[in-house]
């Protein structure tokens, strides 16, 4: 069965039992806006939900049999941009271990010409390459999940991290700017950025909405730090830790939206 026709179904079992979408919230502890959009199709709920709606609605499993096997999906082009994102983002994280001591090697002035001009600009390009996919992996699921807020939020962060490491090739190389002024500039910048991205995330509508909330407030907390300056320190670490969750969140969101056949669901 597809999202609309079980959305569908769910909304005709719940009006079958003169149940409101406030009385089945009640019932099987989800919030009114996810019910909203399972009844509208815009989500394929995972198996607990459907376990928990169907308990909550007093439906037997042979009802659900009657329809035939539901498919808890992902389409092919989102599976493949899904594993894509998650190697890109393990290159991506491997590589601030290199990237960020460079940076702040290149701020300082330190730089030799061999590392303006060989090492600094292919490393960097390597980054624009690999954080791109990653982030647009996001961008995807945003997508798919008709969440504009976090689709709009991704797409600041490619845009944004695309241009700044632009500037990061072609102004430390050239040396004739104020280097205080450009690291106050682009961390301001990029932390209110994380912010977007991580209120975003906070508000994403998921069926695994205690680990998206806690990703979106450290995603919030690394922009907050880096838009401080002064607390740029702090940014680095949340942002470790943040990125590793996102890889997390990946894995979760692909392991949630795997096929099961639907007699799995009432055990």
């Amino acid at each position: 069965m597809k999202k609309p026709e079980l959305g569908k179904k769910i909304s005709e079992w719940r009006k079958a039992k003169g149940m409101t979408q406030e009385e089945l919230v009640e019932k099987c502890n989800l919030n009114v806006r996810t019910i909203q959009r399972i009844e509208a199709g815009e989500v394929m709920p995972r198996s607990y939900t459907i376990k928990a709606l169907m308990e909550a609605l007093e439906i037997q499993e042979t009802d659900f049999l009657k329809v035939e096997k539901m498919e808890v999906g992902l389409s092919e082009g989102l599976k493949n941009w899904i594993i894509i994102s998650f190697i890109a983002g393990v290159i991506y994280f491997i590589l601030g271990f290199i990237e960020i001591p460079m940076d702040i090697k290149m701020m300082a002035g330190m730089g030799d010409s061999e590392s303006r001009w060989g090492v600094y600009p292919t490393l960097k390009i390597i980054v624009l390459i690999s954080s791109s996919l990653f982030f647009l992996g996001f961008l995807k699921i945003a997508k798919s999940e008709k969440d504009q807020l976090l689709k709009t939020s991704f797409l600041t962060l490619v845009i944004g991290n695309i241009f700044w490491i632009l500037m990061d090739i072609f102004l430390l190389n050239m040396g004739s700017f104020s280097q205080p002024l450009y690291a106050i500039l682009k961390l301001g910048s990029l932390g209110l950025i994380y912010v977007f991205v991580g209120f975003a995330l906070f508000k994403f509508e998921t069926y695994e909405k205690t680990f998206f909330g806690a990703l979106g407030i450290m995603g919030m907390i690394t922009g907050i730090l880096f838009s401080s300056v002064v607390g740029a320190a702090g940014g680095l670490l949340a942002m470790t830790i943040f990125e590793i969750a996102l890889l997390v969140s990946l894995v979760m969101y692909f392991k949630g939206k795997e096929k099961i056949p639907l007699s799995s669901f009432a055990h």
